[in-house]
């Protein structure tokens, strides 16, 4: 069935009312396809099975911490499905840990997140039907959708299948599906997400950004010249790349001006031939699929201009790229013919958007003083009498020489053990804009490079390791904690005491530190003031 031309075809009944005693009549026929299953389904022609890698260990991943109004939820839905027998109680070494999701209804979905286990499953060798393969399904009239109905519940029913009545809606001209709207017309964008790109504010970080773009880019298919938009966007989501500029405002604005006029996209007909208009330029590439000059889908995209695409067929010798383009390609019937400009204007358009290379700069002031440099060693004994001896002899210490009265080694600038500076540096060289916490190696070889100072390995990993960013975002490379258990109730008092410190607490009579020493029995508490 064709459901471009469903609004061609009129539904023969006027109304769902009318039709209300044949349905009710079906469903009462079939009610126990709407139930919820009780015992488990019967057994089928092929048992499924988990095909792990091998030599792989089992794989045991610690569970996610949840908020506490999620455990409840968590509770009883593992509770269900005990009691419907869908799960039963298990001491498998593997385990994985599950999430809630919150459904559209506002109920919530117990997932488990089996990427761990994914990574070491030998995958399928055979093509997974896809859900896009069924939106050309539909019944040409009211009549026919009911016996359309009828054969499935009879399938469902024979195979004990079960659906969802909430999620069953039946003669319906349209529906949505995924943000979308798909009737006989096309498909349509879900005013309800446009309203919420539309209300977006102007982001205010990166991950608010990639919120935005991420929403829009699910229906870049609707827009002409998506990437070009969203390009001075899509440049602030690399690391350490957020300023927001006026052009990215007006690329913010332009790029919600696009969502409010989305086009109507036709359905495809595969009974008809596709139109592909294609054309590339110095700037890119730009498409757009139609039938009967009606628009399936844009795309554009930076690219270097080919004319010999036309060729790619007849070509014996092609570069890994081209290969690449013409494995994706022989899989379709089709021919590409070559059309001048004037004759392509939509792609001709598309293909032809500048898009202007910036030159970012930063400002980086000098961190060094140098005359603060020249005071600190000589206020520096140990450097001093190294420096006054160089003005001897200017070989008398290997490596270290005198130039322009500053004192080097290997190359390098000197500093005092002591310096004022060194603090500077670190930030500098560490987690600064221009660094980026790029770990204790990086940031000593950067800093080798043209300065020395005595300790200075391990200043720059004291440095490292009290760094606050770092201890905040950076995981720790631990293992996963064991499994958790009680520990046993102690016999006597003092048999047994947990100890812990309280820190950063305000300085009293020197102190400004406590230990708490508590017995674990009579939880008697004893406080210690240390400094």
């Amino acid at each position: 069935m064709d459901i471009s031309k469903v609004d061609r075809q009129l539904i023969v009944k006027e109304s769902v009312e009318e039709l209300r005693p044949e349905f009710e009549q079906l469903e009462l026929e079939f009610a126990n396809i709407f139930n919820i299953p009780s015992e488990l389904p019967p057994m089928r022609q092929v048992d499924h099975r988990i095909q792990l890698k091998e030599g792989t260990n089992p794989i045991n991943v610690r569970l996610y911490h949840h908020p506490h109004a999620q455990k409840n939820e968590i509770e009883k839905l593992v509770n269900e499905m005990l009691d419907s027998r869908i799960i039963r109680p298990s001491i498998s070494p593997f385990s994985s840990p599950v999430i809630l999701v919150k459904k559209k209804d506002g109920g919530w979905r117990l997932c488990v997140d089996y990427r761990a286990l994914n990574r070491v499953t030998v995958l399928d060798k055979f093509p997974i039907p896809v859900i896009d393969e069924l939106n050309g399904a539909s019944s040409k009239d009211v009549e026919t959708h009911l016996e359309h109905l009828t054969v499935v519940f009879h399938l469902l029913r024979e195979h004990y299948l079960f659906a969802n009545r909430k999620k069953c809606h039946f003669v319906k001209d349209r529906i949505e599906y995924l943000g979308h709207w798909v009737s006989a017309k096309g498909v349509k964008a879900d005013q309800d997400k446009i309203k919420t790109m539309l209300e977006w504010p102007v982001p205010k970080n990166v991950r608010e950004l990639r919120g935005f773009l991420g929403l829009t880019r699910y229906y870049r298919r609707f827009v002409a010249n998506y990437g070009a938009i969203a390009t001075p966007l899509t440049r602030l989501t690399k690391k350490n790349n957020f300023h927001w500029s006026e052009e990215a405002t007006k690329a913010f604005e332009t790029l919600k001006k696009a969502m409010v006029t989305l086009p109507v996209l036709a359905l495809p007909d595969f009974q008809q031939p596709f139109e592909i208009e294609t054309d590339a330029s110095g700037f890119g590439l730009g498409a757009v699929l139609s039938q009967n000059k009606r628009p399936i889908a844009y795309f554009s995209q930076k690219l270097s201009e080919s004319k010999a695409l036309r060729h790619i067929l007849e070509h014996r010798e092609l570069i890994p790229r081209v290969q690449k383009w013409l494995i994706k390609l022989m899989g379709f019937d089709f021919e590409i013919f070559y059309k001048v400009g004037p004759e392509n204007k939509a792609a001709d358009a598309l293909s032809h958007i500048s898009i202007e290379d910036q030159l970012h700069v930063i400002s980086i002031p000098s961190i060094l003083d140098i005359a603060v440099v020249e005071k600190e060693v000589q206020e520096d004994a140990k450097l001093r009498a190294i420096f006054e001896k160089l003005l001897v002899d200017p070989d008398c210490i290997f490596r270290y020489t005198v130039r322009q009265g500053r004192l080097f080694v290997k190359g390098k600038l000197v500093l005092p053990r002591t310096s004022s500076l060194i603090p500077t540096i670190l930030h500098t060289f560490y987690d600064s804009i221009i660094k980026g916490h790029s770990g204790q190696l990086h940031t000593y070889k950067r800093i080798a490079t043209e300065l020395f100072w005595e300790g200075m390995k391990n200043d720059i990993k004291l440095y490292l390791e009290q760094c606050h960013a770092c201890q905040q975002n950076k995981i720790q490379a631990l293992s996963p904690a064991g499994l958790l258990q009680p520990l046993p109730i102690p016999n006597r008092i003092w048999e047994d005491i947990s100890m812990d410190f309280v820190e950063g607490l305000p300085h009293s009579q020197g102190f400004d530190i406590v230990l708490v020493v508590v017995d674990r029995l009579s939880k008697y508490a004893h406080f210690i003031a240390l400094s």
